[in-house]
């Protein structure tokens, strides 16, 4: 919404001028921490996982953040579709990384962001089949921001894309996941 300022002088006509939108409405934030739940398909965690991610963001300027992220996830999934099977996460993957964040907003209640980061992962228990599990760990990721009847109150779901070293198991130059966020944040 434009704020309009309407000039009046004597002996001339009226003048309208808009203000120029804020970069993004009604925001004094620092940072935020959030705490997600994480699910999706990747050929380094065999298939299907789940898992739980804490997360926070620092605004380094109107628009930028640097974000940074810790994270267990496990296999949750096997199989064909003729032959599937779901589980309790096990076998956990724990992963810390960080990386930079673009966010913009259409109103205080509705945002967007995306970004990317960069960090390493380990795991505890995987098999010989799939390799020690560890490496580097490249995540593009976007989603959305929305208010919950607040300015501090935010629902973040989003996708990410999770793109690391194969298992020493196979011959593939990298391996693939792809996977769906859904975080409760608070902006302070």
């Amino acid at each position: 919404m434009r704020n309009w300022i309407i000039v009046l002088s004597i002996g001339s006509a009226a003048t309208v001028h808009a203000e120029p939108p804020a970069a993004e409405p009604a925001t004094a934030d620092r940072g935020y921490v959030s705490l997600a739940g994480a699910s999706g398909a990747g050929y380094t965690v065999d298939w299907l996982y789940a898992g739980l991610e804490l997360e926070g963001g620092y605004r380094v300027s109107d628009r930028w953040y640097v974000h940074g992220e810790v994270g267990e996830l496990g296999r949750a999934g096997y199989g064909t579709t003729q032959d599937f099977t779901l589980m309790a996460p096990r076998t956990p993957t724990y992963e810390a990384r960080v990386g930079l964040e673009a966010r913009g907003c259409h109103s205080i209640v509705l945002c967007g962001y995306a970004g990317v980061d960069a960090g390493y992962r380990v795991s505890t228990g995987m098999d010989n089949n799939y390799g020690t599990g560890e490496g580097v760990v490249v995540v593009p990721r976007a989603g959305l921001d929305i208010g919950l009847g607040s300015r501090d109150l935010r629902f973040r779901p989003g996708v990410e894309l999770r793109i690391t070293n194969p298992p020493s198991s196979s011959d593939a130059p990298l391996a693939l996941g792809i996977g769906a966020t859904a975080a409760l944040a608070y902006r302070f």
